[in-house]
């Protein structure tokens, strides 16, 4: 349940949930993720930017408690960054049903550029460790969120002090399907640093018709705020979030 604090600043970012309160949708992502068990017997799901698999990461969380049988969870974990990827390879080890792809989606498939923090100024954060969450094909995003978070004395730094790239393969969520034998999944999870929106574009809710949806709706402008809510609305979607995120439930028949 969110604290009444955090019922507010949820409602400061994502102004439409005000109207959301008691409709039934799950009070967090764990409790969306257990429900969606609860509901087919199974966990069947794609994650869109799983970075590590640790950090802010329900998924891994709620397997990790061991309420839901290794053999009843299968999905594939999208992570374009190189060293994210290789530590998500760690956290998922013997987990037989869950297949890492060092992979971003895209409208095309293409190599892009991707940005984040060079590993020096990831300790400058004023609390805790920026750590590879930050990684965004938006390079202003990454240089805004830095210096909001670092401490005072370095925000003057230039961007080469403090950003890297790599390039990135990109593929089509239909090209992913093909490349995997992906034919169904009941829960989305999307994580991509201000493309959440962008992401959801890309995937064709009226085909693959997922129970659960979960996007980090914090990066995200008003308006596509707005569009990501009315998308899930209007798909019959029972929507919950909190200050960060926003997910839906489609009602069991």
């Amino acid at each position: 349940m969110l604290s009444f604090v955090n019922r507010i600043k949820a409602f400061r970012r994502m102004p439409p949930l005000l109207a959301e309160i008691g409709n039934g949708a799950p009070a967090s992502v764990e409790a969306l993720i257990e429900a969606v068990f609860a509901a087919t017997g199974e966990l069947r799901f794609v994650q869109i930017g799983a970075n590590d698999g640790r950090a802010n990461d329900d998924l891994t969380a709620v397997l990790e408690r061991g309420r839901i049988p290794e053999e009843k969870v299968s999905g594939l974990c999208l992570e374009p960054q190189r060293e994210a990827f290789e530590a998500l390879l760690r956290t998922h080890a013997g987990r037989s049903g869950v297949q890492c792809l060092n992979l971003a989606l895209g409208p095309v498939e293409e190599e892009r550029t991707l940005w984040n923090l060079a590993e020096e100024r990831r300790g400058d954060r004023r609390r805790g460790d920026f750590g590879s969450r930050l990684g965004s094909f938006d390079r202003d995003l990454v240089l805004a969120q830095w210096r909001k978070l670092a401490t005072p004395a370095l925000r003057d730094l230039p961007p080469e002090a403090i950003l890297v790239s790599e390039q990135v393969a990109c593929v089509t969520f239909e090209g992913l399907a093909r490349r995997t034998g992906l034919t169904s999944f009941d829960l989305l999870l999307i994580d991509a640093e201000g493309f959440d929106a962008e992401i959801l574009r890309l995937i064709d809710l009226e085909r693959w018709r997922p129970m659960a949806i979960v996007l980090e709706h914090k990066h995200l402008s008003a308006a596509d705020k707005r569009w990501c809510f009315s998308l899930l609305k209007s798909a019959g979607y029972r929507i919950g979030g909190s200050s960060k995120d926003l997910w839906g439930r489609r009602p069991v028949a």
